[in-house]
């Protein structure tokens, strides 16, 4: 059993008003991805050590209101219990490129060792601690300035104790400059005869000002762009298309340039997603066509084999198997039936300027080009309708339904 302490009380004023931990990183708060590391682990109690609670309350964890900035040594104190036997996992907040498999090794590590850390190989240009290494044995976390010639490694963040022993480390960290720094605990595990073991990781960059976003920004898209060619992507062009945190690709899914996820999207196999299309919390069913310079906006669930084409919006929407709009339409509130053709210029007026109305295409109906829709109405199983009508009525199944002015002419006087 374990817990986690995630460190969530940094200011971040270079993101003003808002908390650098609230900020948006790809559809999730940054603070999030600490969060959803712990529970992909399993980790059932997370603690938020906080500056603010109202900003927090909506994660789900446990809420510590830091009194004062005392250091991450304080911060963790808060938490830690003097008889809890819990294993506790510290991660912070401001961190979000921590692995999951690097965790997972840092616990196997725990049976034979009391605390680990994360390190991750110097580059030389950096303001985190150095971790010290004597004949193979982690010593000591020391302030970057300082001159090493004993480890390739600096300081990852992280932190994982066994529970019988934290409280005790914790409670004998020394004031150094009116804070208590939890990196302290490896010098004085050290100092007690515990054991202290180390991680190589591949990522320790933290978020403190608006270039280290932009960083940490840049590597967590390579990261969901990894996973989503491991579930099946094929991206024509990787570098021009953005991925969201949820976005989810089942199988093998071709992805044209200069494509955007956003939100929650759901994506099946065999499906082409074509350039300048903007995708946003949806379901994309199995062998569906979208694009080029389509918006697939909220709440919209494409059964499949679907086609929406160049300049289609559609919002909280439903298109049966194997419907399709191929052309310069809006369909909003629509509930779409099977096999139904939805032509060039359609357009349903689903808003009254009080509320949202929705309208129902059956299966086998074509919607003839420049055709407009008053929702709400009902439009039957193989019904036709009319190039340029204006549509405010329900149309009976298998009819054709025409709704606009005579074809008139008049001579011209010479």
């Amino acid at each position: 059993m374990a817990i986690a302490v995630v460190l969530a009380a940094g200011s971040g004023t270079r993101f003003g008003k808002q908390s650098k931990l609230l900020a948006n990183l790809w559809g999730r708060h940054v603070v999030e991805y600490p969060i959803e590391l712990c529970k992909k682990l399993g980790i059932s109690e997370i603690n938020l050590v906080v500056n603010d609670e109202k900003d927090f309350a909506k994660f789900g964890c446990k809420i510590h209101k830091q009194q004062n900035a005392y250091g991450t040594g304080a911060a963790v104190r808060s938490v830690v219990r003097a008889a809890m036997q819990e294993d506790v996992l510290v991660l912070l907040g401001d961190c979000p490129l921590v692995d999951i498999d690097d965790i997972k090794l840092a616990f196997e590590k725990l049976i034979d060792h009391d605390l680990v850390i994360g390190g991750v190989r110097e580059n030389g240009n950096h303001n985190y601690g150095r971790i010290m290494i004597e004949n193979g044995a982690v010593k000591s976390i020391e302030e970057s300035t300082v001159s090493n010639t004993n480890t390739e490694f600096r300081n990852a963040g992280w932190m994982l104790c066994k529970g019988g022993i934290f409280y005790d480390l914790l409670s004998k960290i020394p004031e150094i400059n009116g804070e208590y720094y939890l990196t302290e605990c490896v010098r004085l595990a050290n100092e007690f005869g515990f054991k202290v073991a180390m991680c190589e990781c591949k990522y320790d960059v933290g978020i403190n000002t608006l270039q280290e976003y932009r960083i940490v920004s840049s590597l967590v898209q390579s990261k969901l762009k990894e996973r989503a060619i491991c579930n099946g992507a094929i991206f024509m062009d990787i570098d021009s298309v953005l991925l969201s945190y949820d976005t989810t690709i089942h199988g093998q899914v071709t992805i044209g340039p200069y494509v955007v996820f956003n939100g929650k999207v759901d994506v099946h196999s065999d499906c082409v997603i074509k350039p300048f299309s903007y995708v946003e919390d949806c379901f994309i069913g199995s062998g569906s066509i979208i694009g080029p310079f389509a918006h697939i906006r909220s709440g919209t669930y494409l059964e499949s084999n679907v086609t929406l084409g160049a300049f289609v919006e559609i919002k909280d929407s439903i298109m049966g198997k194997g419907s399709k709009s191929k052309h310069l339409s809006y369909i909003g509130n629509v509930e779409v039936k099977e096999n139904a053709n939805i032509g060039a210029g359609t357009v349903f007026c689903n808003y009254d300027g009080k509320m949202k109305h929705k309208s129902i295409v059956g299966k086998n109906s074509f919607l003839g080009a420049n055709t407009t829709y008053v929702s709400p109405v009902d439009i039957g199983d193989d019904a036709i309708i009319g190039a340029g009508s204006v549509i405010t009525k329900n149309v009976t199944k298998g009819s054709l339904a025409v709704s606009r002015s005579e074809q008139k002419e008049y001579r011209r006087k010479s």
